[in-house]
């Protein structure tokens, strides 16, 4: 009988962590990411409205908006984690690795 309610505990606890884990999605968006940052660092972005050249969603992480010289843009797929409530949320924070992105809010 202790042994059943141990593993009962046991399943228990691995579905509500499995209900508190994030989610992910990858989305094929123009990302606007400084030069100079490195990939150790993470960056506040805001995903924008559709490039007008490429009609992909647009990620912005070169905040605050300037009216110097923009930041290159790059087409990546970035991997959103979140969770179902917050999936329409506009703010993440980003950190870049190699050529991908990772981005949770």
């Amino acid at each position: 009988m202790k042994g059943r309610m141990v593993i009962i505990a046991a399943a228990i606890a691995i579905v509500l962590l499995m209900g508190y884990s994030k989610p992910s999605q990858i989305r094929h968006v123009t990302v606007s990411w400084p030069e100079n940052q490195t990939t150790t660092e993470s960056r506040s972005c805001v995903l924008e409205g559709d490039d007008p050249v490429s009609k992909l969603q647009h990620l912005n992480c070169d905040l605050p908006a300037s009216d110097k010289l923009r930041s290159p843009m790059f087409v990546w797929d970035v991997k959103f984690a979140t969770t179902p409530e917050r999936s329409q949320y506009v703010e993440w924070t980003c950190q870049r690795t190699n050529n991908s992105l990772l981005c949770e809010n």
